[in-house]
């Protein structure tokens, strides 16, 4: 029986043996055994109160400077984070409590793992007192918070740090603790203004709080500023009950009606968009001497009325005007080129007729769209009225074959040349071209040098008798 329960319960048998070893050595036990609290290794390692006070302090501070995300992970090396604490605590106060190899063994790290975990811890908690160094200030958390009202909430957060100092429940020595009374009036401040969004991982994880000493303070502040957070929560009453007047009296106001918006928005809309003169009130005013505006790419022709009253002829149809005309209004080009011809009125006559209308200039306001211009420039000067008739009356047998020709070269806009497509099939690649340039004049070089290799074969040409010659031998 002995022996069955042996073989069945032989891990239990080794487990029991092994339990049995370390209770005998402590070094051993910590390794067999499930680790135990950091504060048990702390104490165990630690034989003076003062450094045992020190390396929990480092212990707080290393805890939250090699977290995950921080930068400064140790992963499995961790366990031995006790240990390091207590040999730094031990350097730091330079008392030789704990050793280096006392503290590598407990820690259960390979010595050189021991090594870059102790540099580790040391850059960490350099860095951490480096961050620490500017003071903590109301005003910098309330802006980082974005906490509304911040400089009657600074004044609350002032009063309460007063009362608690006061209080003697809490005594600052370091600036460790300046910032720990600092996060924890701050918490309690915003709680009291109902901000749930703020938590205490807010402030303890960026400052390297201990979470447990920051809910003390917190609790001795509900204890101790039980006047100071009666007036803040009836300050914070008044401030919401003339809130909710100020949003009553905007609500009392009485909406405008619809036809009083719709009228408003007709004001306004006349006010924003002034009214477009309309085409008619734009074009200038006609006068006795001024002819209605054409298009600038007509060529105005200048004309004198028959003195004699002699008879005329009926007004060709003229498009029909914007504006009324005066009573005695001049004569349209049309029916100047109309009359031309027919007139029976000599060209010496007119010649010797000094009288000539003066023909406007065009206007800047005429709306019409000017025209593609003419082979003839616009611009050019404008002969006399005599001259005109002349040679609207005799055209010359020149002007007539210019006329032709003009007319033979006008050209489509879109004329294209023919054939201008098969162009391409005659044509050589430009790279052979240059090739075939640089090939003829070396071989113009070379036959001027040598002469050409087959002119002995070419028969002699006899330009008197204009037949080939006999080849010499």
């Amino acid at each position: 029986m002995h022996s069955s329960d042996m073989s069945q319960t032989s891990h239990g048998a080794i487990y029991r043996r092994d339990t049995r070893l370390a209770t005998r050595c402590p070094l051993i036990r910590h390794s067999i055994m499930a680790p135990p609290p950091t504060d048990q290794i702390l104490r165990d390692l630690c034989s003076k109160p003062e450094t045992l006070e020190k390396a929990r302090s480092i212990m707080r501070r290393a805890k939250a400077k090699t977290g995950p995300g921080s930068g400064y992970e140790m992963g499995h090396a961790a366990i031995g984070l006790s240990a390091i604490c207590a040999y730094l605590a031990s350097l730091e106060l330079d008392n030789g409590d704990v050793n280096e190899t006392m503290a590598q063994i407990t820690s259960c790290l390979a010595p050189r793992t021991f090594a870059q975990c102790l540099n580790t811890v040391r850059t960490a908690l350099a860095s951490s007192s480096s961050d620490t160094r500017s003071k903590v200030k109301y005003e910098d958390l309330i802006a980082i918070h974005k906490v509304l009202k911040g400089d009657l909430v600074a004044g609350w957060m002032d009063e309460a740090e007063e009362t608690l100092l006061k209080s003697g429940e809490v005594r600052v020595k370091t600036r460790a603790d300046e910032t720990l009374v600092k996060c924890a009036v701050f918490y309690w401040t915003v709680q009291l203004l109902s901000l749930a969004r703020i938590k205490p991982d807010h402030l303890t994880k960026p400052y390297s709080i201990e979470p447990d000493d920051f809910h003390d303070v917190v609790e001795v502040l509900n204890d101790v500023c039980l006047v100071v957070s009666d007036r803040i929560r009836v300050e914070v009453d008044r401030l919401k009950a003339s809130a909710r007047q100020v949003k009553t009296k905007q609500a009392a106001v009485p909406a405008a009606t619809p036809s009083q918006m719709l009228a408003t928005s007709k004001l306004l809309a006349k006010a924003a968009t002034p009214s477009k003169p309309s085409l008619k009130r734009s074009l200038p005013t006609p006068s006795i001497t001024e002819p209605e505006s054409v298009s600038p790419s007509k060529r105005r022709v200048a004309f004198v009325p028959k003195a004699d009253g002699g008879d005329a002829l009926p007004q060709t149809p003229a498009k029909r005007r914007r504006v009324a005309m005066a009573s005695a209004p001049i004569s349209s080009v049309s029916e100047a080129s109309t009359r031309a011809p027919s007139s029976s009125v000599p060209a010496d006559d007119e010649v010797a007729t000094p009288t000539v209308v003066p023909l406007p200039v065009a206007s800047t306001s005429s709306v019409a769209t000017p025209r593609r211009g003419t082979r003839r420039s616009v611009n050019e000067p404008e002969a006399p009225a005599s001259q005109v008739l002349e040679e609207q009356q005799e055209p010359s047998d020149d002007e007539n074959e210019e006329d032709r020709e003009d007319e033979g070269l006008s050209r489509s806009k879109h004329f294209r040349t023919p054939f201008i497509d098969r162009g391409q099939w005659f044509s050589r690649d430009p790279k052979i071209e240059r090739e075939c340039k640089m090939a003829e004049t070396y071989k113009q070089k070379m036959v001027a040098v040598h002469g050409h290799p087959l002119a002995r074969l070419r028969p002699a040409f006899d330009w008197k008798t204009a037949t080939p010659a006999a080849i010499s031998s």
